[in-house]
């Protein structure tokens, strides 16, 4: 009767899942896999890119992880397929570290590094992480379906174009001209959520807001200003006379569409969270 029970040790190349996030209810081989993707504002270098398996914003020690390369490329290797199918994938933007290849120039032939903080996420199973999949991941927190989610956002921006598809090198390409846009869209929304971050960290601290809660508020304001973004965006294409600016086209935006302020965001927040526990409990 014992010898049934005992356990010879002997496990080869095999991993061992204990359940967990992602796992089952008890101890099975589970196979690793790896897969690929692009991180992109402009394509990301030096982002941190992970799944996210606690969901709480953060790329933690414990989470699949890796670091984009140029071009926005990564690959994650550690991850197991029930990971892949059941969580977010999370890009941190590293200050001092990533660079937004965007900013690549002549004169700045390696890119500028970020000098502020950034989070981007996107839907399980998207291979493409931007500013406006952020959003698409934002309205699934919210309750939403992947598609229903897609939908909401590509229904703002104007367009049918698959958002988990790269908005860079569609530009060489057919529907050109609405790639451009999104990209450029997708420019003003990065800088909006970057500088909101950097405006109410503190305040968010003080009131022990996490980072979740917070880029959700964010976020949120951000979507909510999406169709007027993407109005003004058409309005500089179709002006031969104007130049598209995304620091300044984000900093109007900022001051006339998004109402973030550090002495309300925790009303902001709770506001947030009760409507989630409203649409959770319906």
């Amino acid at each position: 009767v014992l010898s049934g029970c005992i356990d010879t040790g002997d496990s080869d190349d095999t991993d061992i899942d204990t359940g967990g996030a992602g796992g089952g209810g008890g101890p099975a081989t589970v196979e690793r896999i790896s897969f690929n993707g692009l991180v992109a504002d402009g394509y990301l270098a030096g982002a941190k890119v992970c799944l996210d398996l606690n969901e709480n914003k953060k790329c933690d020690v414990d989470e699949p992880s890796t670091t984009s390369g140029a071009g926005g490329a990564f690959e994650i290797t550690e991850a197991t397929q029930a990971q892949r199918d059941a969580f977010p994938l999370l890009v941190e933007v590293v200050v001092g570290s990533t660079v937004d290849e965007d900013t690549i120039t002549d004169d700045l032939p390696d890119g500028a590094v970020a000098t502020k903080p950034l989070t981007l996420s996107a839907p399980v199973g998207y291979e493409f992480i931007s500013p406006l999949t952020t959003m698409v991941q934002n309205e699934v927190e919210g309750g939403a379906t992947a598609d229903v989610a897609e939908a909401a956002v590509q229904e703002k921006l104007g367009t049918t174009l698959d958002l988990d598809s790269d908005y860079i090198a569609g530009q060489t390409g057919a529907n050109s001209d609405e790639y451009e846009q999104l990209h450029q869209v997708a420019q003003v929304t990065a800088i909006v959520i970057s500088d909101n971050l950097v405006k109410l960290e503190d305040a968010a601290e003080e009131n022990n807001i996490s980072l979740d809660d917070l880029i959700s508020a964010i976020v949120d304001e951000v979507f909510a200003a999406l169709e007027e973004i993407t109005e003004q965006v058409e309005e500089i294409a179709q002006d031969d006379e104007q130049e598209f600016d995304p620091d300044s086209l984000a900093t109007e935006v900022d001051e006339e569409l998004v109402d973030l302020e550090p002495d309300t965001i925790d009303d902001v927040v709770d506001l947030n969270n009760a409507q989630d526990n409203a649409v959770e409990a319906n």
